[in-house]
């Protein structure tokens, strides 16, 4: 069995990979291939790091949403607390 031998599927599956088709403007891949030839990558690669990088962003955002929510609710909860350790009435 020669180094060539192995099919496409094969080598795929041994290496945890799965093809996918999708469709994208002419123009994206223009610029693509463009930084594929600059960068000295492949499409592939080029593609696997843009949605590595747009999960991480997306997962980032959630992260800090949550925190947003987080220090705002503790926010609520002492002012909560200092209402009831004074004692006294709002100021209406």
């Amino acid at each position: 069995m020669g180094f060539f031998s192995k099919k496409t599927t094969q080598w795929k599956q041994e290496n945890g990979l799965k093809s996918i088709n999708f469709c994208m403007p002419i123009t994206l891949l223009q610029e693509l291939d463009w930084w594929r030839k600059n960068v000295g990558s492949t499409r592939s690669e080029m593609i696997r790091s843009g949605i590595r990088m747009y999960i991480n962003h997306k997962k980032e955002q959630l992260v800090d949403q949550e925190r947003k929510e987080l220090e705002a609710w503790q926010v609520e909860q002492q002012n909560k607390r200092r209402k009831v350790n004074t004692g006294l009435l709002p100021d209406w």
